[in-house]
């Protein structure tokens, strides 16, 4: 079936309504209207029908097909708003991860340090079971340094830096805290290291 010009079409719809018009417009004003005229007036009547549903059609076509993209578009955003979200998730992790192992690295590092102290500049040093941690592998280290007391704990993945020293339960009496605080032991090995970095005699403080 040939398909006909839009420009054909309207052109026809024009010339319809005009006649439409012209013979209602003629019955209005009494004229007979001839049998002929009058089975033309009823097809141009029934094909502006048509093209008036054809039209409520696709205007019905036209909204459905709007409002199902316009699902999909909601969906699509939706899915997006999800992705997202994981996406930070994903990036608080990985940051999460990397904090976590400059953590680790740093009291690593403090680990190794702390393993040179117990033995290479303590009087003496013990290592014993952590009884004020509930998570299994913890470790006190106890040394004497300058006939002071100063401990750390010492994490299960640092152990193995330690395990050269002496372990002892954790009811040893040298494996007893003697209430010494963080701030006092720094400053205790401060001094220390200030007093063995300078040349002459050691001086106490």
């Amino acid at each position: 079936m040939t398909q006909q010009h839009p420009v054909d079409e309207d052109a026809q719809r024009t010339a319809r309504r005009a006649s439409i018009r012209n013979l209602l417009d003629r019955a209005g004003r009494g004229i007979l209207i001839a049998s002929t005229e009058g089975e033309l007036l009823r097809q141009q009547v029934e094909a502006e029908i048509r093209l008036s549903d054809q039209a409520t059609k696709q205007c019905e076509d036209l909204r459905a097909e709007s409002l199902r993209r316009g699902k999909e578009n909601l969906a699509k955003a939706e899915r997006i708003r999800e992705l997202e979200k994981q996406l930070e998730a994903y990036q608080g992790a990985d940051a999460y991860r990397q904090a976590e192992t400059e953590r680790d690295g740093a009291y690593r590092e403090r680990a190794r340090l702390v393993a040179l102290i117990a033995g290479g500049l303590a009087e003496q040093a013990v290592i014993a079971a952590a009884p004020d941690v509930d998570e299994p592998g913890w470790q006190i280290l106890y040394v004497t340094l300058h006939g002071r007391q100063c401990s750390w704990h010492i994490s299960p993945r640092d152990a193995d830096l330690f395990e050269h020293l002496e372990h002892v339960p954790a009811v040893d009496p040298r494996a007893q805290w003697d209430g010494h605080t963080t701030e006092a032991k720094y400053e205790h090995i401060d001094y220390l290291a200030r007093a063995l970095g300078t040349p002459g005699p050691f001086k106490e403080h």
